[in-house]
């Protein structure tokens, strides 16, 4: 079955029938499946893509930065490896925060936070802390992951840092 099917069938099972000319300023629980469920598809769909590139091409440059390369190879094997501990603190289906300076490690954390059943939303060190908590109220992130050159940051915000140490990172809590 392809995506156009897939994706036709799931609108087809939570179709939805809005009553009012009103804009809710929340997703209903119904929504929210069917969002759930798109994100599971589409990452299900991507993770496919992602995983045949890595068989055809193990060697090939994926992404580099200044001052580093992956390979399709390693992206594959270190987002994996990530994603089991991403798993430990977001549930699949929600927003996976993530502020470090774009670099390879960062399109890690991305691929990671995907192949955990997730989505990431990068958040920007330059934001002021008005427009992070804005996105992290919108997102109801509990849980950010972050260079720990940004602890400081997270002193006015409300949410758990998770440093990165390394390929890793641990919780410094509130």
């Amino acid at each position: 079955m392809g995506l156009e099917n897939k994706v036709r069938e799931i609108i087809n099972n939570f179709a939805f029938k809005n009553d009012s000319s009103e804009v809710p300023t929340a997703p209903t629980p119904q929504q929210q499946d069917f969002i759930r469920a798109m994100i599971l598809l589409c990452h299900a769909e991507f993770e496919d893509y992602l995983e045949e590139t890595a068989n055809k091409y193990p060697d090939k440059i994926a992404f580099a930065d200044i001052k580093n390369t992956i390979t399709f190879s390693e992206l594959v094997q270190n987002a994996k490896k990530l994603s089991v501990k991403i798993s430990k603190y977001f549930s699949p289906g929600s927003a996976v925060p993530i502020m470090i300076e774009k670099s390879v490690k960062t399109v890690e954390y991305f691929f990671a936070a995907l192949y955990s059943g997730c989505f990431y939303s990068y958040f920007d060190a330059t934001f002021p802390d008005s427009r992070l908590n804005s996105m992290i109220q919108t997102l109801d992130a509990k849980y950010i992951i972050a260079d720990s050159k940004y602890s400081k940051k997270f002193a006015e915000l409300k949410i758990v840092l998770l440093i990165i140490v390394t390929t890793l990172f641990t919780a410094k809590g509130r």
